[in-house]
Parts: C-alpha cells; structure tokens; sequence
C-alpha cells in the first residue's frame, strides 16, 4: 500500500516532512470508490476494481469534511462508513504525467529526485490557490491541520507501542526465558533487526504488558466457554511457581465447530485444606471465569506424593456436591495407571516415579536405548515374538500404558545389564542418574511391588477402551465392568494363594538379578517376626486390590455410565447394529444435558433415518468429534448436545483428526516448567505461554494500556517530534532557487518530448511488423475454429506468403512463445502436467503443461507442446526426459509435483514415467491435477474398457450440446427438468455444465439423474428437421444410438455410485486451502470403505445392475452384453449381472483402492499439510501444530532450515495477534505479496512449493487460465483441422510478452515471410479504403434503408401517438393503455427489455403495440383520463398476467393477511399461491374492503363477488384457502371460505406458513382477552423490529434468565422477534422470555426520551396486566399438543408431514380430553400464571371487577378463557384439517424422498380419488403431474 495521497495535485506523503495526516483507504463497495475516483480525478485508474483500489490506494484527511472524521480519545481518525471525500483544488489542471504512473508501494529512497521537485512545485501552487480561495475560512483550516497532525502522532506512538509490544510476546511466548533477552541489543532473526524503541525498554514494565496480554486472552477464553456451554476440569500435578506450590487448573471444552479445547485458567495454592481448595476452585471458577457448577459435566486430577489423599479428598467433595459430574482418568495416563498413580501410598508412589525416570532416560539416550534393543534379543531370543512384543511396547510412550509395569519388569535385566557397559560412556549427567538408578531398580521392595502391581492392575486394564470412548466397547460396557469387579473380587477371596505366586515370581527375579531378599526399609526395625509374604500380602496386595474395587466403583459412577452409552449415537456405531438407537441407551439422558427435551425421541428417529439412508452414500463418522462436525449436525440439537457432553468429559480421546491438537497445550506447560528455573516461573507468563494458541487483538492491548499509562504516548510523542523537526527547517529555502529549478525542469521537459518524437519515428518501421505479425497469428488460429467458419479461414491466407514459409514462421513464433514461459520459470520450482489424450488430424498427442510461480507471485499453469502418444513405454520415457531435461533446459531437482493424466494404455506409460521420475528426484510427488475434480481425474485414468467407452460418449455428448447455443439452451432445460428437485443445483449448472463438467465433482450423478430428459430432447432433435440442420439431426441420431446401450448406461451408473464414495473428499479438495488439508483425515476411511466394497461387491453391483436395468427399462433399452464382448458371453452362456461384475464393477473398484493411494501417498498428505501456513488456517485450526512435530518435507529447500520452528512461532503470533494486518489473507498469493514475507524466508519457500504443487487449487490471480483456455479450444475446433503448433500458438500466446521476441527472432530466421506479412496487412487495409469512401455517397440510401430493415425493439420506441380520426377508430385510449400496462407488466416479471426476447416472442409484442391506436389530447372524441382511472387499468393489467399465469397452471389458493389500514379504511391483503416454471410462487393480487360492522352474510356475499366477479378468479381451480381470523369480523371470512367449499369442495381449508400453527389458531378464539393479548404480542414485535440494537440486550437478558444451552438461544431465532410467531413454541417462549422483555423495556423507558420512552411505559404496564399474564400462560399449555404437529407442518420434509397427518386425529382427541378435564388442569395453569405475575409484577396482581361475580378467580378464568379456548381449537382443528385437507396431504406420498406407504387391505378408498373426478374437465393430458400441482399449492 502506498505512503502518498493518491488524489491529483495531492503531495502529501505519510511521514513527510509538512504534516502528518491520516491516510484512509479506497472503500471496497464499487459505486462509493468509483464516486471516490471521480471527486480525486483518477480517470487513469477506472479499470482498477475495487479490491485492487483498497489495497494500493488512499486518500489522505485534507480530502474530508472534518465532521466525517471522528476522533475517539487518543485514537487516531477514524472515518465515517459512508464518507466522500469532496475538499479538491479544482482550479489547477490535473498533472496527468504525474498521476497517471504513480508506483506501488516503494520505499520513499527509491523515488525520482525531479519527481521530488515537481512534489514541492505542486504544493506551493496549489496552497497560493487555496490562501486565495479560502482565506475567510483560514483559521478553522488551520485548527483542522493541527487536529490531524496531533492524530497522525498518536497514531504513529500507537505503532511503536505495538510492535514493541509484539515482540515481548513472541519472546515470551517462544523463548520461555525471554525476561533474560537483553533489551539493548537489536532484535534478531526472521523478526528483522530494528532495535527497540528507548522509551518502551526503560517506561515499560514486561511484567504489565503480560498482565493486560492475559487480561484480553482471559476475555476470549471465556467467550470460548460460554459459547461452549459443557466443561471439565482438569487438575494436573503439584509445581512450584512464583515461590511456593501450586496445582495448575485447565478447562476441557468443546468448541462451536466441534473440535476439543483445552485452556489454562490458573493455580490453586497447595498450603490449604481440603475444605477451603473446595471454596476456592468454585470461587475461581464463577466470579473469575462466570463458569456455572451446573454445566461441569466431567473432573480429573493428576497428583502424586503428599497431596495425594488432600486431592482425593476435594474430589469426593466435589463429586458429592455436584452428582452430574464424573470422575475420570488423566491424560496421557491409562485407567489402570492412573488409579496406581493416584494411590496416597509412598512405596507404590516411589516405584512409579522410578519406572517413568527410566522411561526419560532411554527416550534422551539413543545410544542407551540402541544398545538395550540388543539385550532384550540376547536375553529373550529363544522365546518367539517376544522380542518383537517388547521392542513394540518401548516404542512409545509406554510408562502410560496399561502394560507399563509389565514392560518395566521385562526390560529389568536388560537395563541393568545396559547401566554397567554404558556408565562410562556416556556424558557425567546420564551417568549420575544411571548411578542413583541402580541401587533403586536392585532392589527387592521395588521388584515386589512391580510384580504385584503388574497382577492385580491387569484386572481393571479392559476398562480403558470404554473410557476412552472406544465405539465398538460401548456396547458391551456393564458386562466389562462387572467382569472387572468380579476378577478382583476373585483375587480378593483367594488372595492368599494369588500372592503366594506373585511372591514366588518376585524372589525368583530377585535371585536372577542377584539381589538379596530383605524386609522394607521401613520396616527395619520391627521386631515381630512376622513373614515377609505375609508382611508383603497384608501391606501391598490387599490394600491394592481395596483401592482398585473403591475407584472402579467411584469412577464408573451411574453418571458415567449413562454418559459412555451415548457413544451408540455415533454413526458407525449404529452401522455395527443395523442402525438402530437402543432408546434404553440414552432415554435416561438428564434433561439438563439436553437443548430440546421435548423433541428428544423424534429426533433420535430422525437420527436413525438420516444415517440408515446415508450409508451407503458416504464414508461414517467413527468419533464422538468426527460426528460433530458434520454439516448437519445442528438439525439435531439434542444429539448434538449429548455429543458435545461426552467430548467434554477428560478421558474420551481427543484425537478426532489429525488436525485436533489438543495435547499440545499440556506439552507446552510441561515445556515452560522444563525450561524455566523455579526462581523464575511466573503465573502470568505460564498463563500467556501455555495459551498462545488464543487469539487476541494487540491493538486493543495498546487502547488499554495508553489509557492506563497516557505519559508513556506523550513521550512517544514528543520523541518522534525531535526527529522530525530538522527536516522542517531544511525545508525552508530560497525562493530564486526554485524559480531557477522550474526553468531548468521547463526545458528538460521541452528536450524530452523532442527525443520522443524522434525515437517514435525510429520504431514506426518495428511497430508496423508487430502489428502485422500479431494480425497473421491470430488470424491462422482462430481459422480453425468452428464458430468462425470461412471467413476467418480467408482471413488468414496471406497472399504473398507462400504456406511452408508461413508455416515456418508459426513454428518460429511457437518456439518464441515457449522461450518466454521458460524465462519466466527461472530456476524457480515446477511442476509437470500431462492431460489427457487429444486428436490433432489423425494422431494422438498429450498436451504438456508447467506449473510455476512468477516473479509476481502469481500462480501460473502454462501450455508448453505436444507429445505424440503412440510411442512406447521406455521410448515415451525417454522422449519426455529429452523434452524437459535438453529442450526446456529445465533441473528436474526443482521439480515438486507430477500430475499425469493419460488415458486407457497411455496411463501406464505415464506411471512408468512418473515412478522413474520420483526414484531419482523424491520429492517430486505424485498427485492429481486441481484443474479436474478428483472424481473426474481418477475416472479418466482408469484403463477399464468399459469405463472409457462410456467416458468417451460422456464426452461426445457434452460437446454437441455446447457446440451452439441453441443447444444449450435445450441442455438448459434437460437440467431443469431432471434436476428439479433442487433449485440451487440447476442454477448452479445452467448455461456452465458443458463448460464447467469436469471441476465438478458430481457430474455423473448430474448426467444419471437428467440422462431420461435427454434422450427424450435428442428425439425431439432427431425428429425435428424443420428446426435444426440436417447435420445437428445427425449427429443427434449418432448419439442417441450410443446412448440408447445398456453398456453405457451401467457404465455411467456404476461410474456415478463409485464416485460416491470419494465426492466428500473430490468436494473438499476444491474448496479453499484449510478445506483441502483437512480432507487428509478421510483417506484412510475411503480406502477402508472401498475394501467393505470390494469385499461385499456381489452386494453393492447387484444394487447398482438394478438400478441401470430400471432405467434401461424406462428408456426401453433392451438388457445385454455388448457386441465386442467375448463369444461366450454373446452366446448367452455367462448373464449381463456376471458379465458386467467381472468386467466393469470389480476392475473398477479395484483401480479407484489403487488410485486413492497412489495420488495420497504419505509424502503428499505431509505436504498439503503446509497449507496450514495460510494466514486464515492459522488462526481457525489446529493443524498449524502438527508443523512442529518433525522436520519438514522439504528442509533441503529451506534457505535456514535451522531456524524454521522458531520461525514457525513467529508466524502464529503474527496472525493470532493480527498485528501484521487487518485482514487476514485467505490464498497463497495474498500471502506472498505482503511486505513482511521477507523476513519469513522458509515459509515463504514452503508456500511458493505449495503453489506448484499439481493438486492445490490454482488461485485466480487475474491471469488468463490456460487450461481453461486449452479446453475452450478443445471444444471450438474439429479434431481434424487442429494442429499442434496453432494450438500453441493460440491457447500459450502472451502478446504483450512475446510479440517482440517473435519479430526478433523471425527477422533472423524467415525476414522475407515477415516482410511478406506486412505487404499483405497493407494492401488489404488499402482494398478496404474505397470502400469507406463510397460510404459517404451511400448515407442517403442507408438512411432509407433503415426504415425499412428497423429492428423490433426499434419499432417499439418508434410507436408515436397516432391521431385516431383518420382511421376511423373511437377515441378512447383505455385499451390501448391496458394493452401497455399488460405488456409492460409481463416485461417487468421476466426482469428484461424488448430486446432480451426470442424472435418469436418480440414479434408478438410488437404485434400487440401495433393494435394499440392513441389519441390525442386536443381529439374531440377522445375524453379525459383521470389519475384513479389510469392507476385502476394499471392494476387490472397486472392482475390479467396473474389470471394468466394461474390458467397455465392451472391451480391456484387463496390467502389473506391480517386487516391493514389505507386512507382510514380497513383492508384484507389477498394472495394467490400457484406453481409456475416448476416452482410455487405467491403473488398479491389486490386488497378486499372490510367493515367488521357489517352483517356476516352480507360481507361474506361481497367479499365473494369482488373474488369471482371483479377479479376474475376462476374458483374452480381453487385448491386451498387460508384466511387469517382476526378481530370480531372473522365469522364473515369463515362463512366465506364455507360457501366456497360447498360450492367447490377442491377448495380445502387449511392453515397458512405465515405464522406458527399455535399462533394461527388463536387468532380465531372468539374471546376478548385472546384477541386484546395477541394486539399486545403484535405492538411488541413491532417495538422490537423498530429497535434492532433491543434484540442484543434481549439475548443476553434470556441467557441470564433461561437455563438453555447457547445452540438453544443463537436458534431461537437470534432473538429476533419478529420471527417468534412463525415458531411453534410462540407462547412459550414469550412466557419464559417475559422478565427478561420486561426488563429491556424498563431500561427503554428510563434511558429513551419522547415517543419510545412512553411506548415502552405502555407496553410494559400491559405486559404486567394480571389479565395478559393469565390468557398468555393458558394459551401456552393449551396449544402445547400443537407444536410438533405445527413444526412438521412448516419445515418438515414429506415424509413427516405424511406421519404427522395420521396424527391429526390424535391431536384432537387430546384437546377434547382437555375439555373434558378442564377443571383439573385449569387450576394448575392458573397457578402458574398466578407464580408468574407475582414474580413480575407484585404490585399489580389485582383481578378484574368482573371476577368479583364468580366464587374465585380461578372459576372466572376457567368459564370465560379456558374452555371457550379448549372449544375453539378443536372446532378450528376440524375445520383446518377436514377430511377432504387431509386426503389433499396423502399425494405427498407421490414424492421420491417418501417411503412408499402400503396401503391397508380393508382401505377401500382409491388413493387421491379426491382429485381424479374433478380434474377431468382440466384435461387428461396432465396424467401424474395433477397431484404433484396440487399439493404445491396447498399452504400447510
């Protein structure tokens, strides 16, 4: 970004030496930049697009009114979103040589010395023009000045702060010891070498700047867990820090996207007891952290030594008081050692801690642990698999297994042996420990304990796999734990002759060791003569076994239990039980966990059903994480949040991928408290370090601290002041001398305009060549495209060039063209790609491609030739070598990618070549192309005969219909019709599919779904010559025969249900970067499934040989094997199903294992894992932290390969804080183009290989897209008229580059064809000539001409006002303004103009123009047409389209709104619904006066007339009627809409979607206190829809208020309340929402003035009414049996509306017992509300004066509101859901997505006969698609 104004005549430059003004950046919105461009008169920089102005451009503050700058404290300007800037110097012109090449962001040193005069000269005109314009308003100008001056100061003080601020995290954060770096010294490394600024080292405290950075990290983490809900703690071991011993806290969570979060949150001091540790941690958690006990859900701590039994001790207190919470084991450790580890003894203590030393030491020597693998096979070699076992077991990190102490028993001999020829060999440190660990490991107390731990541990060892959350333990969970406790409860009963062997075994190894049987040393001096097994038996063994039964039992709570049974919710374990929810598995989840319990069971069958139905579709979550970022999951909130629950809990793996770095935030506390001296730790730096993967903003860091600390910004000030001062003074100079300079620049510019003349004069002679030669070659390959047919062919002849020699001079301008692309390469990294097989004329060739970066960052994929593709393998091999190596000059060590597409034989060729090429270069990966989705690349590189036949007609289809674009169109329509069922699809596809087939990664399933509409469109084509040319009819003919072939449509099948299998990760590949990494995860999961394929492949290809053999049958295609299979099968001896398994499905699932494999090997999935190193990766994903395990992929190619993990620290503080940007780039080349990158230089390298690598995607950078450009010539040019070099030529050609190397190198080779060329271009521009002469004489003729040959559209603007008289016609101009109205009308629904339409349909319309006779206004016989006339025939001609539209639909319903006022009357807005272009539409077709006095019958009779009669609505095509009851008038509209049904009983009743069902019926309760409650909910949600910034306030009122989870409120929905009543549960959630509504309004009302103060007074005093409160919580349990019913009916899909309908009945069945019990259930209603008001509004709970003439309250409420209510709804359910409604309904089960529904044999009724009687007079050509129409429009 530049450092200078960009306005013309503007000099100012940020940082300059006359002011300091802020400069503002051009905004992204393209109509405010463009109104920025022209006030700053920058014509020059039009053609730039916004995003490029944004970056590169700004305007600085002189430019602005000041009030559009607002200053906030000491920030520096902030300007107004919709500011312009219109301050300008208007009266100088506009320095154009100036302003038309201003440079990019450059260092100021760099620039021109004159361009610096010419800045100063500028300035000086322009402030004379403005001291004589402006001087009245000088003084404010000044003001203004040194306002932006002061905030251009503080804005640069600000930056200082920043930076310096910036660097003392990252020390801190990556070099632990960073309080020791000295300050003084300049900073080193990637970070630059600026030393820190003076003031910042000696006025700032380091300690506070990591107080505010933990103050801003403590405020995101708890952003982080209350959006999270659920938590954990976890308590780790004892440390000391600052002084004295602490216990660190963490939090375990579940994040909004699903993945697990650790934190830490501090320390608990150790010197309390355990009653106050209690009290603390619970204090911490909520007045610290506002975490709730209520939402902890799991605990687990990690202590050893003497705080032991004080943990244990706080635990039970915890788990006593909190029964929710579970305790469970201890990351890293397994159960089983994690309860030894706990255990408050001191022997067993010791011998753990012994076992883990050990563990350390072989892992920090390697010569120790070489030497060790040698004696484990001296001293178990002659015991089978058993030194394999044992080297396995040490591999890792095996202390923390559940063989831990069996390994150390087994390694005991080895080691010792190790420790006596080591000791001496090794450095003084290992030998000190070696020494102390002798004697302990010899010792008989540590091998006793060893043995007995090691027998009775194994006993509890099978319950680890359930705790981690194993899917497949899950099931079987009670019965392990009962076995668990069994066993022990076995060794405890037999414990006598258990320990008698474990004894035995113990002195055995003693004795082997040579180590000498004694008592305990603490039991030296006991002078009972006890027996030692006794003494061993009483105080280890049964001690152990206790502890063990006490914490199985305490840990395997009934909690825990019930929580571990949620794993059946897991897909693939659902997969493992046919897919089936066990509900005595989860139905006994505790409500609390839950975000809707009261849709908890019908969820989990819509759990059921998703996955039941998905199966076979998609590869199966196998985690608890997995399954929670699927993108669907938040349709299922009670899942979801039962899920989130179990990911909470400590113990469940947190590795849901290999991304989820969860443990690295323990890693880094332990790291901190390695590297750091005790002296030394600090809580706060602990805090920052262990947390730095917590984004937080440094320049909020920096408001904060100035505000605190605002001396510190003044001496920053005041410090950059003194250095700007002396360039001040300098500035003032003689005045002579700058007249002496404008003179000298005035005649420099006089002698380089001269110069240029002459210089131009020079070049005319090389222009008019490159003119020419550029005309030649473009003209010789655009001749061989289709769409230019002959005239572009003689365009391209030359006649005084012979062919050969412009053929030679082609060749010279290909290899030109190929020189340019390879200079641009360099010596930089590429990548090969090879596409598919091409025809030029009779041959085959592969296209040859390079990938590269440019030297402006910009990813490039370049055509470079052909290769002829008959050669064979070692002779293809070897040319490729030749082509890459000799003739492009290229190093194949830069070579980081191969891409080879190939098809059929040539692919194994191509993999010949490829794996010969990796063999010497290893790290040029294989992998596929980005430029074809993955299904479409392995698809086309699979050498299965069948498959290419297939492909290839695949193809041939594509390209006939994108050959024209009539065809198109016809394409067009196929899509809409076959894919009719999701609209985003077909407009996704239309008018792109031919182009655009190959990067999607569903096109075979597209091709299936629209392959029955396209066989029927190339009939129609076939069938039609009239329309089309004979050679498109055959073409179509030649298709249809292939595609009418069982072989290619089970090809395509297959083909479509194969791809399947990989669309997830083809999908995820192609979107952004973050997207394409995190696919890596699924590889394994693929290929497991594709082996399930192949196993079960009988299965799965009978399935799909079914579903090719039905759509065989539907196009009549006969079922059989193809001609050219072999005569056994033609001879009927082997079946199609067998044929086509053995010779299709099998290869095909065989190459697709082999094709996943090899283009994601292990070395590609490590390099798409540096895709992590994009800035927006950085700061949304864990991955970032799998780039610090090992050294990367390509360390060779690192310019400081030693420095990069420190690096790689840098770079994440950099985007977490966001202190280099604002922004954070999204792609590679955003990345590469910011400044900073050279300072990065491994990343940078890593990034630019990623940008060559074959399978990113490629970024589009503005440049042309070759291959786009290739396939575009593919589809442009016959295959025999291509050529190798002309295809070069057109599709490589970058004439701005290689247009003067072509002229160069032609005038070497071939200067008589290039003269040659240029005589032709002259003599045909001179041939041309007369012919614009004889133009001039021809104007006349022309003129004349075009009246005649006028267009239509022409003809429409020329229709004047013809006089009516002397054709005889009336004088009325109503029907021809009707006419205009209609046909403007239909013009405005289709969004276009005249011109837009067909032939046909233009015509047509200017027909109907031309009808129309026009009168005018001084006509006699022509009256007057008033206003109201004129917008009455308006109106009638938009509602003759709407009456036009319905006949072709030709159904339609009725709707009314709630009544609206116009001009003081009362109006009912009425819309018709009804099916047009395949899609519902709901249009208004006017308003209907309404007088609620008037009487019932006489309304109903108007209403009806103004309908039928007025409108013109044909109501025998009525298909549904929803009128919105509301106010005492209702009854007139339902005796209307019952008049209607009588007369036509099509026309069911039903409700409308335009609110909740509970809301609906409500509005027809003919109760006063009903209606007066349901106007005062309508005020509110308009008071509420008129005060957006309420709905904020209103959240977080209800999230104090309400116990649900955060998913629960962000859906309810984001609090907004004018969506309420569309909700099912309107009225409760105004009931549970009402404080929380009432407290806002208060806050309104006190804080507001005028008219709003006084609406939130009168809304909420009736809010508080008692009357209110007691008709809002009846109408809430009254209309709960509605709810289900009312969301299926809104947004259910088919299927369950049809299972809702059935029970419909039982609805009001239910509502009738209500009625019946009304008395019962009342009371308990009133008491709620009676509970409720008093909570709200004490003060106000007083009953009306009519509830003093009945016994109680109670009764007046239950008389007057109750069980009129309780009647009304079951009278309104009867009359919405009729019979004749519901019979409407069952057409739904017509629909694909339902299940069939059998029908019952006692059902006499014929399905939809509702309709088929009184359909038949709308015509039998319908046939199925009548009911489909009809239940479109029906409103429920």
């Amino acid at each position: 970004m530049t450092d200078c104004c960009a306005a013309a005549n503007c000099d100012y430059r940020q940082g300059g030496s006359e002011n300091s003004a802020p400069l503002f950046s051009f905004p992204l919105d393209p109509e405010r930049c463009k109104l920025w461009l022209n006030n700053c008169h920058r014509p020059d920089l039009e053609s730039e697009p916004p995003e490029q102005l944004h970056k590169l451009y700004r305007l600085c503050a002189k430019h602005f009114e000041p009030s559009l700058i607002s200053h906030q404290g000491d920030a520096s300007g902030v300007l107004r979103e919709d500011a312009v800037p219109t301050r300008f110097d208007s009266t100088m012109p506009v320095n154009n040589q100036s302003t038309c090449h201003r440079k990019r962001a450059r260092d100021p040193s760099e620039e021109d010395p004159t361009s610096v005069k010419k800045t100063k000269e500028n300035t000086a005109k322009t402030v004379v023009a403005e001291g004589k314009r402006e001087v009245p308003s000088a003084a404010p100008e000044l003001q203004n000045e040194n306002q932006t001056q002061e905030d251009g100061a503080s804005s640069k003080a600000k930056e200082t702060l920043k930076v310096y601020f910036k660097e003392i995290l990252a020390l801190t954060g990556f070099s632990i010891n960073g309080a020791n770096i000295s300050t003084d010294e300049p900073m080193g490394g990637t970070r630059g070498q600026q030393a820190f600024n003076r003031i910042c080292v000696e006025k700032i405290d380091k300690k506070e700047i990591l107080q505010f950075s933990e103050d801003l990290m403590r405020e995101e983490i708890q952003n982080s867990l209350r959006q999270a809900r659920f938590f954990s703690i976890l308590l780790q071991d004892v440390t000391s820090v600052e002084g004295k011993e602490q216990i660190p806290v963490f939090i375990r969570s579940v994040t909004v996207d699903g993945f697990p979060q650790k934190h830490l949150i501090g320390f608990l001091p150790c010197n309390m007891d355990t009653e106050s540790l209690f009290y603390m941690l619970l204090s911490e958690l909520r007045n610290k952290w506002g975490l709730r006990m209520e939402h902890c859900r799991g605990l687990t701590y990690l202590v050893t030594g003497s705080m032991c039994q004080k943990m244990r001790d706080l635990t039970s207190r915890i788990l006593q008081e909190f029964p929710q919470v579970v305790l469970s084991p201890s990351d890293p450790y397994a159960f089983n050692i994690w309860i030894i580890r706990c255990m408050p003894v001191h022997s067993i203590q010791s011998v753990a801690n012994t076992v883990e030393e050990v563990a350390s030491l072989l892992r920090r020597t390697p010569e120790l642990c070489k030497r060790l693998e040698g004696k484990i096979q001296t001293t178990y070699g002659h015991m089978k698999g058993e030194v394999d076992r044992i080297k396995a077991a040490i591999a890792e990190n095996w202390e923390y297994g559940t063989d831990a102490f069996q390994t150390m028993l087994d390694i005991l001999e080895p080691f010792l042996n190790c420790i006596n020829e080591m000791i001496s060999k090794v450095d003084e440190d290992t030998a000190e420990q070696m020494a102390k660990l002798k004697p302990v490991l010899k010792n008989f107390n540590f091998i006793v304990t060893l043995v007995v731990l090691k027998n009775t541990l194994c006993c509890v060892s099978i319950l680890n796999s359930s705790l981690r959350g194993i899917i497949s333990i899950s099931s079987t969970l009670q019965y392990t734990i009962s076995n668990a406790l069994k066993l022990v409860s076995k060794y405890q009963q037999e414990l006598a002759i258990f320990h008698r062997k474990w004894f035995s075994d113990a002195i055995g190894r003693a004795k082997k060791l040579g180590v000498e049987v004694t008592k305990p040393d603490t039991d030296q001096g006991d002078a009972a003569e006890t027996p030692l097994e006794d003494r061993y038996r009483e105080n280890l063994s049964r001690p152990i076994l206790q502890y063990l039964v006490a914490e199985v039992k305490r840990v395997f709570s009934t909690e825990m239990v019930r929580i571990l049974r949620w794993l059946s919710l897991v897909p693939s374990y659902m997969a493992d039980h046919n897919f089936s929810i066990r509900r005595d598995k989860v139905a006994d989840a505790n409500l609390n966990n839950l975000a809707r319990p009261d849709t908890f069971y019908e969820e989990l069958g819509c759990w059921e059903v998703k996955w039941r139905h998905a199966s076979k579709r998609r590869i199966l979550p196998t985690t608890v994480f997995a399954t929670l970022k699927i993108p669907d999951i938040g349709f299922y909130p009670n899942v979801q949040s039962l899920l989130r629950v179990l990911g909470t809990v400590p113990c469940v793996n947190a590795e849901a991928d290999v991304y989820g770095q969860y443990h690295m935030v323990l890693e880094r506390c332990h790291s901190y408290l390695r590297a750091t001296p005790e002296d030394q730790r600090q809580c706060s730096m602990a805090y920052v370090y262990v947390n730095q993967d917590v984004h937080f903003n440094v320049e909020q860091m920096v408001d904060s601290y100035v505000q605190k600390h605002p001396d510190i910004l003044q001496l920053l000030q005041s410090d950059d002041d003194t250095k700007e001062k002396p360039p001040q003074v300098a500035s003032h100079g003689n005045h002579a001398e700058k007249d002496t300079e404008e003179e000298l620049q005035f005649l420099n510019l006089e002698m380089d305009a001269e110069r240029l003349v002459e210089i131009k004069c020079a070049e005319t002679d090389r222009d008019s060549l490159k003119s020419a030669l550029q005309t030649a070659v473009t003209a010789a390959y655009s001749s061989q495209s289709r769409r230019h047919g002959d005239a572009s062919a003689q365009e391209g002849e030359v006649e005084y060039v012979t062919k050969s020699e412009m053929k030679e001079v082609l060749t010279v301008c290909e290899k030109a063209v190929r020189e340019g692309i390879l200079l641009e390469v360099g010596i930089s990294f590429f990548s090969l790609f090879i596409d598919c097989v091409v025809k030029f004329g009779e041959k085959d060739h592969l296209p040859l491609f390079l990938r590269f970066v440019d030297s402006f960052d910009v990813m490039r994929l370049e055509l470079m030739g052909f290769l002829e593709a008959d050669l064979d393998c070692d002779a293809m091999g070897q040319r490729l070598l030749e082509i890459v190596t000799v003739e492009w000059n290229l190093d194949l060590n830069n070579c980081r990618g191969q891409a080879y597409l190939g098809s059929g034989d040539v692919s194994y060729k191509l993999k010949a070549f490829a794996c010969k090429v990796q063999e010497l270069h290893p790290l040029a990966i294989s992998t596929h192309c980005s430029s074809y989705s993955f299904n479409t690349w392995w698809s086309k590189s699979i050498p299965v005969p069948a498959v290419k036949r297939a492909l290839d007609t695949f193809e041939e289809v594509v390209m006939f219909f994108g050959s024209s674009a009539a065809l198109q169109k016809q394409l067009d329509h196929v899509i809409a019709f076959g894919l009719r069922e999701s609209y985003e699809k077909v407009q996704e596809l239309q008018g792109k599919f031919c182009a655009l087939w190959q990067e999607k990664h569903d096109s075979y399933e597209v091709f299936v779904q629209m392959l029955e509409p396209m066989v029927e469109c190339l009939e129609k084509i076939k069938n039609n010559p009239q329309r089309w040319k004979a050679f498109v009819s055959e073409q179509a003919v030649a298709l249809l025969s292939k595609v009418m072939e069982f072989d290619f449509i089970i090809g395509m099948v297959v083909l479509k249900n194969a791809s399947s299998f990989t669309r997830e990760l083809s999908a995820g590949l192609q979107k952004d970067h973050f997207s394409a990494a995190s696919q890596l995860c699924q590889i394994s999961g693929i290929v497991a499934t594709l082996n399930r394929v192949k196993t079960n492949m009988k299965v799965f290809h009978q399935n799909w040989f079914d579903e090719a053999c039905a759509i065989a049958q539907s196009l009549r295609v006969q079922i059989e094997v193809p001609e050219n299979a072999s005569q056994t099968a033609r001879d009927g001896m082997m079946k199609p199903v067998g044929f086509y398994k053995d010779g299709l499905s099998v290869p095909l699932v065989d190459n697709l294992i082999n094709a996943v494999k090899d283009h994601f090997s292990e070395d590609h999935k490590e390099a798409l894992n540096f895709l992590s190193l994009v800035p927006c990766s950085v700061t949304v994903s864990y991955m970032f932290e799998s780039l610090k395990s090992k050294p990367p992929l390509y360390s060779g190619d690192l310019p400081d390969a030693d420095n990069f993990f420190t690096e790689l620290c840098c770079w994440r503080v950099t985007w977490k804080t966001k202190v280099a940007s604002v922004t954070i780039p999204g792609s590679i080349f955003h990345t590469l183009r910011l400044p900073l990158m050279q300072y990065f230089g491994n990343i940078n390298a890593l990034l630019r290989i990623m940008s060559v690598l074959p399978s990113t995607a490629l970024e589009d950078c503005g440049v042309v897209m070759r291959h786009k450009k290739f396939q575009e010539y593919l589809r442009n040019t016959n295959p025999k008229d291509r050529s190798p070099c002309l295809a070069m030529l057109q599709v490589g050609t970058d004439f701005s580059r290689d247009l003067d190397r072509m002229v160069t190198q032609c005038l070497k080779v071939t200067p008589q064809a290039l003269e040659g060329i240029c005589l032709d271009k002259e003599s045909k521009r001179f041939n041309r000539n007369p012919e614009n002469n004889m133009e001039v004489d021809c104007v006349k003729e022309e003129a004349v001409e075009a009246k005649v040959h006028q267009t239509p559209e022409e003809k429409v603007d020329d229709q004047d006002m013809k006089p009516a008289d002397e054709n005889g016609h009336s004088g009325d101009n109503r029907q021809s303004l009707a006419t205009v109205f209609k046909l403007a009308t239909l013009l405005g629904k289709k969004n276009s103009s005249p011109s837009d339409l067909s032939q046909e349909d233009r015509e047509m319309f200017v027909q109907e123009l031309s009808v129309c006779h026009w009168f005018g206004s001084d006509s006699k016989c022509a009256p007057s047409i008033s206003a109201d006339e004129m917008v009455n025939l308006l109106i009638n001609g938009i509602r003759d389209v709407l009456l036009k539209e319905i006949q072709e639909s030709p159904f339609f319903s009725l709707i009314t709104d709630k009544p609206v006022k116009i001009d003081d009357k009362t109006h009912l807005p009425v819309f018709v619904r009804f099916v047009g272009e395949s899609a519902p539409k709901v249009e208004l077709m006017g308003f209907l006066p309404f007088d609620e006095s008037c009487h019932v019958d006489t309304q109903a009779n108007n209403l009806a007339k103004i309908l039928t009669e007025d409108w013109g609505l044909p109501m025998s095509q009525c298909r549904g009627q929803a009128f919105m009851h509301l106010g005492s008038g209702y009854q007139s509209l339902k005796k209307m809409s019952l008049d209607f049904l009588m007369s036509y009983p099509l026309s069911v009743v039903t409700p409308s979607e335009s609110c909740g069902l509970a809301h609906w019926l409500a509005g027809s309760v003919p109760c006063p206190s009903v209606a007066k409650m349901l106007a005062v909910t309508e005020d509110l949600l308009l008071f509420f829809d008129e005060s957006p910034y309420l709905e904020g306030q209103l959240a977080q009122a209800v999230d104090g208020l309400l116990n649900l989870p955060r998913e629960a409120l962000e859906e309810m929905p984001e609090t907004c309340c004018s969506r309420w009543k569309k909700r099912e549960d309107f009225f409760d959630i105004l009931t549970d929402t009402l404080e929380g509504i009432l407290s806002c309004l208060d806050a309104v009302s006190s804080s507001a003035l005028g008219a709003k103060s006084i609406h939130a007074q009168v809304l909420s005093t009736a809010l508080r009414n008692l009357d209110f409160i007691v008709t809002l919580v009846i109408l809430k349990n009254a209309c709960a049996p509605l709810r289900n019913c009312s969301t299926v009916f809104r947004c259910g899909n088919p299927a369950d509306i049809l299972c809702e309908v059935e029970k419909i009945p039982s609805i009001i069945e239910t509502l009738n017992k209500m009625l019946e019990n009304v008395s019962t259930l009342h009371s308990t209603w009133f008491e709620q509300a009676f509970q409720l008001a008093t909570k709200v509004a004490p003060e106000q709970v007083c009953f009306s004066e009519e509830a003093n003439s009945y016994e109680s309250p109670e009764i007046y409420y239950r008389e007057n509101l109750s069980a009129p209510l309780l009647r009304s709804l079951v009278d309104e359910m009867k009359y919405s859901f009729s019979d004749s409604h519901l019979k409407a309904l069952s057409v739904l089960s017509l629909l694909p997505s339902c299940n069939p529904q059998p029908v019952l044999p006692e059902n006499t009724d014929e399905p939809f006969s509702l309709y088929l009687a009184g359909n038949q007079r709308v015509g039998r050509g319908l046939g199925r698609e009548i009911p489909g129409r009809c239940s479109s429009v029906i409103h429920s």
